[in-house]
């Protein structure tokens, strides 16, 4: 067997490499679409990414011939720390190779001396670059379409894993959910009835403060959660940039009482499908293609809905299932309205009880399982 060289990535090249590699190693299989490059890119370069303000990582490309056939990162994220027993643990991400057990080994390895090296006595993944972008592998929905930062692995990967010696942490749920079945939206009437809360869309001339009161609500109704690591200041800077140009007034809500927002929840257009033919490149024709698609009713056809939570003050009070189904309900109004027919609720812990009995209440279908794996060092 020719060896196989494993080279950290350094430059613009490196980096153009290791983000084209799934496009390769995946292109023509069902379920697979290319994310965009002016998304990956940034996500991976340290004078760009906000990850590199609070953590540390490295990524490698393994070759055969001069050809890339695997990737992987290695990370340690500093804000872990503040949660139990989050200092012990590193983390890997951006797993994707061809299909040789050993090859997925040898990246594996090289992920785990990195932690190894800076004290860590555990690792866990996959986290690209943390648990606040894109995370786990893909273990079931294979052939469903999918949606930006929802990664697509093929098979063979959860096996190769495995293989390495890893096992189940947690498994995340994501589901399907058919706009088109509005039902009753009693809970929608009761949250619009109540005077205590105003139930708005969010204030394009104060968006950076509004997408700034939605991670504060996350932070605060998610901070319990298992591997929770804290959107930072420059995250939610980065968010704010990042949702602006693609961003539609009617599908981020926000709930307001006595002046302080307590619930929130966005839903963006599947840009992997506006974005579909692309092959990741917008340049220089692509983001004309791209904008066209996204601004035409109904030629985008599905939504996500990455983030949603009430306060935790408001767990224990009727109220706070109120808001919480009152603002799915209004999401779905509005998604449908626009001409989304279906969205991805995802991703959700599968301890998350909150979160599953509201998906099961909707009558979504769970339709993708992404699990994170772990294993001592």
């Amino acid at each position: 067997m020719t060896a196989i060289t494993l080279t950290p990535v350094r430059s613009r090249a490196d980096r153009q490499a290791f983000v084209d590699l799934p496009k390769r190693l995946y292109r023509g299989k069902v379920g697979y679409l290319a994310p965009l490059d002016f998304d990956r890119l940034p996500a991976i370069d340290p004078q760009k990414a906000p990850f590199f303000q609070h953590g540390a990582a490295e990524f490698w490309l393994a070759r055969r011939n001069g050809v890339a056939v695997g990737r992987v990162s290695a990370q340690v994220n500093h804000l872990l720390s503040t949660q139990k027993g989050g200092e012990n643990v590193g983390q890997f991400g951006y797993l994707d190779a061809e299909n040789d057990p050993d090859l997925v080994a040898l990246l594996l390895e090289k992920a785990e001396n990195f932690v190894r090296q800076r004290g860590k006595t555990a690792i866990q993944g996959p986290f690209s670059l943390s648990i606040n972008e894109e995370c786990g592998l893909m273990i079931d929905g294979f052939d469903s379409f999918p949606h930006m930062l929802m990664p697509f692995h093929p098979p063979y990967l959860q096996a190769a894993v495995g293989r390495a010696g890893y096992q189940k942490a947690k498994d995340l749920f994501a589901y399907d959910y058919d706009l088109g079945a509005l039902g009753t939206q009693n809970a929608l009437k009761k949250l619009r009835a109540d005077p205590r809360f105003v139930l708005r869309t969010v204030n394009m001339a104060d968006f950076d403060a509004d997408i700034a009161r939605v991670v504060d609500v996350f932070n605060d109704a998610w901070s319990d959660n298992w591997g929770f690591a804290p959107f930072t200041a420059a995250e939610i800077a980065h968010l704010a940039q990042s949702l602006r140009p693609i961003v539609r007034k009617e599908l981020i809500l926000l709930v307001d009482y006595a002046g302080e927002t307590q619930g929130m929840a966005i839903a963006t257009a599947n840009i992997l499908e506006a974005a579909r033919g692309l092959n990741g490149r917008l340049f220089p024709f692509g983001f004309a293609t791209l904008l066209a698609r996204l601004n035409r009713k109904g030629a985008v056809r599905t939504c996500r809905v990455p983030l949603m939570g009430v306060r935790k003050k408001w767990r224990d009070d009727i109220a706070g299932a109120i808001i919480a189904r009152g603002l799915i309900e209004q999401l779905q109004e509005n998604a449908a309205a626009a001409g989304f027919v279906r969205a991805e609720l995802s991703w959700v812990l599968e301890d998350n009880k909150s979160m599953n009995m509201l998906a099961k209440a909707l009558r979504a279908k769970p339709y993708k399982t992404y699990r994170i794996f772990e294993k001592s060092l």
